[in-house]
């Protein structure tokens, strides 16, 4: 399983600014030795961009996001399977930069917890089977 999801998330959270996490074979800077849900992000705010990280037995350079990419903030987005796993990652990372994150998932009840979580006024849960045709076209026109 890769890692770079996690921890394009914590770099994210930490330093208010897109990131680009890409595997390397360098020697690492910067060891996350704990499960990478119990790094705190504040304990990599002050890390300078760029450096090398081992989470996993896995190297990824972190590097600041090309200054030509646009802002996120302010932005609607929605991020299927946004009840838990790497869509929750996403749905959080989106909502820590200011978008407003439909979170659709099978798991309606699943989804709905996830928006109460990360807060009413920043999310909306959307229950859909991306499978299902007329579920997608629902989803579509409630967006």
């Amino acid at each position: 399983m890769t890692h770079a999801p996690l921890v394009r998330g914590l770099f994210l959270a930490a330093l208010r600014r897109p990131v680009i996490v890409s595997p390397t074979d360098q020697e690492a800077g910067i060891v996350l030795d704990e499960p990478l849900a119990d790094v705190a992000p504040d304990s990599l705010a002050d890390v300078e961009l760029p450096v090398v990280v081992s989470a996993g037995g896995e190297s990824y350079q972190v590097r600041a996001a090309a200054s030509g990419e646009r802002a996120i903030t302010g932005r609607v987005a929605l991020v299927t399977g946004g009840a838990q796993g790497f869509g929750a990652e996403i749905a959080k990372g989106l909502v820590d930069q200011g978008c407003f994150v439909y979170i659709a998932d099978l798991n309606g009840e699943g989804a709905a917890a996830k928006a109460a979580e990360l807060g009413a006024d920043a999310t909306h849960p959307i229950t859909v089977n991306v499978a299902d045709e007329d579920s997608v076209a629902a989803m579509a026109a409630e967006v």
